[in-house]
């Protein structure tokens, strides 16, 4: 796992990936396989200090 995530960091943004904003992208564009799960957990985006702070607050 700690291989994929180097390879991920070090692998260049597509188009697609800047248009569409899911990090996903890069690995499926690359080749590599991701796996989704479906959850009825709530998700939050943090993409931001302000996002995180928000987050921490609630």
């Amino acid at each position: 796992m700690a291989s994929t995530f180097l390879d991920f960091i070090n692998l260049p943004k597509s188009d697609l990936e800047r248009i569409e904003m899911p990090e996903q992208l890069r690995l499926v564009e690359n080749g590599l396989k991701i796996l989704m799960v479906e959850t009825v957990l709530q998700a939050i985006a943090i993409d931001s200090t302000e996002d995180l702070t928000s987050a921490e607050a609630s």
